[in-house]
């Protein structure tokens, strides 16, 4: 189980689709579908409904001027 500080830690460093969204200036919609085609990172499954990015992988990506991303159907996985 982990600790209060390590889970607001591993919360700080994970977007909702609502804050990718905004970050992209886009629907969430869009940026769903984005991450399905490869055209952003793909997100971190925290269970069968709960996706979260890495907002780390998303900044760099962002600096990296958007590059398509390698495997496009496949999610990250779960953080333990």
């Amino acid at each position: 189980m982990a600790l209060p500080n390590e889970a607001k830690a591993r919360q700080s460093r994970l977007m909702t689709v609502d804050e990718l969204a905004e970050r992209l200036n886009c629907s969430r919609r869009t940026a769903r579908n984005m991450a399905e085609r490869g055209d952003a990172p793909p997100p971190i499954s925290l269970g069968p409904k709960l996706l979260r990015w890495d907002r780390e992988v998303v900044e760099r990506w962002i600096s990296d001027g958007c590059p398509r991303v390698e495997s496009k159907h496949a999610v990250a996985e779960s953080v333990a």
